[in-house]
Parts: structure tokens; sequence; C-alpha cells
């Protein structure tokens, strides 16, 4: 039992002195949504703006470039040279960021379906599909396979207060709402069959 403990001592301290968490930047203007990063360059909203800034130097992260977008960025997901944005009361905003110093607004889609309008929070693309969660409203499915024309395929409901964030994980998705979570098979993008699971 000693020898157990002092193996589990060592452990400990071990652990406590290789994990360090150090602060190595900061920048303030305003609250900060939906961070992503790829190949060092960082994309985020401030407001109804998007940010984009190198951060190979963490130490000094250059600002790239600023655009700003139809409402509040609240997340944001980067696949191939676009970004999908939840773009709050406006729904889904696509951006092309080919030519990482001018990004520009590709289209713009109003999430619809089943249901009315609502304020998209999260985002999650997988494959040529986006997943949105949105406040108010619920769950969503959007096909970007031409970014310029985005198809809402279908919504569903969850609840008063609708949906706050979603995860994809192989064909089904994962979408938060409190105080419960909901689980839906996607392989079939049109969401309109009733979840398979609810937790509370």
């Amino acid at each position: 039992i000693l020898v157990t403990a002092l193996f589990l001592l060592n452990t400990c301290a071990d652990a406590q002195t290789t994990h360090t968490i150090d602060l190595v930047a900061h920048w303030g203007g305003g609250p900060i949504a939906g961070l992503t990063v790829d190949d060092d360059i960082l994309y985020f909203g401030r407001g109804a703006y998007l940010e984009i800034m190198d951060v190979a130097d963490p130490a000094q992260p250059v600002s790239l470039a600023s655009l700003i977008t139809p409402a509040r960025v609240q997340g944001i997901e980067k696949s191939g040279d676009y970004l999908y944005v939840a773009n709050d009361c406006m729904g889904l905003t696509v951006v092309d960021v080919s030519m990482i110093e001018n990004p520009f607004i590709v289209s713009s889609v109003i999430l619809t379906g089943n249901v009315v309008r609502g304020n998209a929070v999260d985002i999650e693309v997988d494959g040529h599909i986006a997943y949105l969660a949105s406040k108010g409203l619920g769950f969503h499915s959007v096909d970007v396979s031409d970014p310029a024309n985005p198809v809402v395929l279908d919504g569903y409901g969850i609840g008063t207060k609708g949906a706050e964030a979603v995860k994809v994980f192989g064909r089904f998705a994962l979408v938060q709402r409190w105080p419960y979570a909901v689980i839906f098979d996607v392989s079939d993008p049109k969401v309109d069959d009733l979840p398979l699971t609810i937790f509370s």
C-alpha cells in the first residue's frame, strides 16, 4: 500500500510540474464568440464582425481582415475555402476566405422549414450539410454543396427556447437544449422524424 501511495504521489507531482497553463497573449475589443482555428489562422466573431487573425506567433497575433456580417456572429465552421457562420437572426451566412485578407460574403439564408424563423447560435458542417442550432426554434439542416446557393432542407422545433448547441458524430447529431439533449439520426439530412433519444 505504501509503495502504491508513493507511486501515486510521484505521478501527481510529475503531472503538476509538466502541465502548466501560461498566458501568452490577449486582446480586447468586445465580446468574442465562435472561435475556430485552421493552419495558424484564427477566425472569431466580435458582435456582427467576423475577425481573422494570424496566430503563427501566438504572442503577437496579427489582424488580417475584418468583415461585417448581417447579424451577430455566434458560431463558425470552416470547410475548404469557406466559413459557415451561425449568424443569429439572419440564419446561415457563407463567407469566402480563399483570399484571406479579402473575405467576402457569398450567400445568406434565413432558417425555415417546419418551424418559423429563429436565431442561429451554433453550427457544425459535415460533408455538404450544415447543421444549425437555433434559439427560439430548434435544429436545422442546410445543403451547402453549392456555397453560393445554400438550401434549407428541414427544421425541427425543440421546445419554446429552441436549441443551444449541436455536435455531429457519425450518422447522429446531438442537440443541446437546457435542461436536456436530443439525438437525431441525420443519415438522411431531412430531419423531420422524431428524435431518437431525449436526455433530461
